[in-house]
């Protein structure tokens, strides 16, 4: 895990990946504890989905307008196949102010959120993938601190590979930031600006990834 108090310095306590229990195969997150939630974006490439709200400029490039913006946490989750030699964004939002990205670079899964303009953003989350392993399902639940009266909530921020925790990391300093901003998203490429990332700058519209991706939904909600 990463700790990262008001002081914002940072304690490296990096665990072995291991299961949280909280998917099955095909780990997918239609349900949780015996609870049904449903996604603010569910978006197939192949079938149809009841649940999609918001659809970009065709059926492969779906966008999900505004979904993450003005939000403190959300998950995101994406199935299909990707390996080490995966590149390229899986899921953004957002853009320079406030942004999130899922993307694949150098074999390694990153997930950033929040602040803009800085590679590690708000929070970062990353996963080593393996030479040989196959990823089915990236999950990821962000989270920005809240105020509750005198107090400030910290908040967890997880990512899942293949229904396993791989990465945690916990923020306990107060942000007046969001996970994402205004700018449209979805899975895939970039879709109007995409935040900083250690792949890319601010702008860059050609980062397709060529993975595949099969399906995937944005939760308001945070498992």
């Amino acid at each position: 895990a990463k700790l990262i108090g008001s002081s914002n310095s940072a304690v490296s306590l990096k665990q072995s990946a291991y299961s949280f229990g909280l998917f099955n195969p095909p780990y997918s997150i239609n349900n949780f504890r015996g609870k049904e939630f449903f996604p603010l974006l569910e978006y197939f490439k192949n079938g149809h989905s009841p649940y999609t709200t918001v659809i970009g400029p065709n059926e492969d490039t779906p966008g999900g307008s505004h979904t993450l913006s003005s939000k403190k946490y959300g998950t995101v989750e994406i199935n299909g196949r990707f390996t080490n030699q995966t590149t390229g964004i899986l899921y953004e939002s957002g853009a320079s102010t406030y942004g999130m990205a899922v993307y694949i670079h150098d074999e390694t899964l990153y997930v950033v959120f929040g602040t803009g303009t800085d590679d590690e953003g708000s929070g970062e989350l990353s996963y080593d993938i393996p030479d040989g392993e196959i990823i089915s399902n990236v999950t990821t639940c962000v989270g920005l601190p809240i105020t509750s009266g005198y107090y400030t909530l910290p908040a967890e921020s997880k990512l899942y590979v293949n229904g396993i925790l791989v990465d945690l990391l916990i923020l306990s300093s107060f942000s007046t930031m969001d996970i994402s901003g205004t700018d449209d998203g979805g899975f895939g490429k970039v879709y109007t600006v995409v935040r900083a990332t250690r792949m890319l700058g601010d702008n860059d519209s050609q980062a397709l990834t060529n993975g595949i991706i099969d399906f995937g939904r944005i939760f308001d909600i945070v498992f």
